[in-house]
């Protein structure tokens, strides 16, 4: 694509939701294989990061991806702070990193291109994907946050757009230097609106159950 960016897809074993959901059975298939099957016809540096065999005998079965050595901490179940789980980034030689999300099942190659061509052609400094969602919301003190007063049909009021995390583009430098991917002022991530399908990203078992069913549905009827 003649750009300075590179993919990569971070992998553990060891999720902390929902038990080994990148490895386990998916239709005949594993959530990370699938990833990998989607950005493998793009044109940039694409890398695993990882340090588990298990991740790794996965890769080799693919052609045209770079291990990225991760630290054994940022492997295990949990959260942490973002400059220990992503401490890999710094091995990165592009200037944008396009970090994907394997959970989502559904995203197409061509959304992938398209957020990659939007943020350079139009200069963003980062990028992330967004879900509208045209409901009404509350805030913690039980006020309407998107609703017309006494109003409770979703056709009036204004959407709610939800990070869905399929991926985040952002600038390894600004990474580096403040450890985290952006500020949240002045477009600082660029809201990329995608889909409610492709959205569809696996948190919890429930989820793996009907993306699975789905997956199941979809081949059906293409066959």
């Amino acid at each position: 694509m003649g750009v300075d960016l590179s993919i990569v897809i971070n992998a553990r074993v060891d999720s902390t939701r929902v038990h080994r959901k990148i490895v386990r059975d998916f239709c005949g298939t594993t959530l990370l294989d699938l990833a990998l099957e989607r950005v493998k016809d793009i044109d940039v540096p694409k890398y695993v990061a990882t340090c588990e065999d298990e991740i790794l005998d996965i890769v080799a079965k693919h052609d045209g991806f770079k291990i990225l050595k991760r630290d054994a901490l940022s492997v295990k179940k949990g959260t942490r702070d973002q400059s220990i789980t992503f401490a890999h980034y710094r091995n990165v030689p592009t200037s944008k990193i396009m970090m994907i999300n394997s959970c989502c099942p559904f995203v197409e190659p061509s959304t992938y291109e398209g957020a990659i061509n939007k943020i350079f052609k139009d200069k963003h400094t980062t990028l992330t994907t967004v879900k509208k969602i045209n409901n009404v919301f509350f805030d913690s003190e039980f006020r309407p946050i998107n609703a017309p007063l006494r109003e409770v049909s979703t056709l009036n009021n204004k959407p709610i757009y939800e990070m869905s995390h399929l991926f985040h583009i952002f600038d390894k430098s600004f990474f580096v230097d403040n450890g985290y991917f952006w500020n949240y002022s002045g477009g600082h991530p660029f809201l990329y609106e995608v889909g409610a399908e492709e959205s569809l990203d696996i948190d919890f078992e429930m989820d793996f159950d009907i993306c699975k069913a789905m997956w199941r549905m979809r081949n059906e009827t293409n066959n």
